[in-house]
């Protein structure tokens, strides 16, 4: 056995060296397609937290009924490109909405907070950084005050509970 292990070194050698080769291609290989198909992934949704904070804006002064249709019609692309291209999460928080939508049992800040976590985990998303949902508020209501602010937080934090989100959503 030795003998031949001796006479067949260069030949062990040269298979173990194809093994651990051929192994870190496949994982490398595996490795750029995985990367390409986020890249890919990225492009598509990369405009999307934009408009939903466009569409979110334009539900906040809709009063004309052709408005409402075409912003309907913004709403469904960007659905879709939600379900076809966005993690788990985000999808879990568009059917929420979707779901209290067809139903209409939103709560009074309900709606609002259900868009800007969908905001704040399509941001996450994109560039991997959590960005409180409070945010929008604070910035889109003019007058934001502390009761207010007590109603929003424990309407977000209720629906990041319930949809199992991420704990930093949660407005402290």
């Amino acid at each position: 056995m030795e003998k031949f292990i001796i006479n067949n070194i260069g030949y062990i050698i040269t298979i173990v060296g194809f093994l651990i080769t051929f192994f870190i291609t496949k994982y490398s290989c595996k490795k750029d397609i995985d990367k390409i198909r986020k890249e890919k992934m990225m492009e598509k949704i990369q405009d999307v937290p934009m408009k939903l904070l466009d569409l979110m804006y334009s539900f906040q002064k809709n009063n004309n009924p052709q408005n409402l249709i075409k912003t309907t019609d913004e709403f469904a692309k960007i659905l879709h490109s939600i379900l076809s291209y966005c993690g788990n999460d985000a999808v879990k928080i568009i059917s929420y909405i979707q779901e209290n939508s067809y139903n209409n049992t939103f709560k009074k800040f309900e709606l609002l907070s259900s868009y800007s976590i969908l905001v704040s985990q399509l941001k996450y998303d994109l560039i991997g950084e959590f960005v409180s949902p409070e945010f929008y508020f604070k910035i889109k209501i003019k007058d934001y005050n502390e009761s207010m602010k007590s109603e929003i937080k424990s309407e977000v934090n209720i629906i990041v509970r319930k949809l199992d989100l991420s704990s930093k959503l949660l407005i402290k």
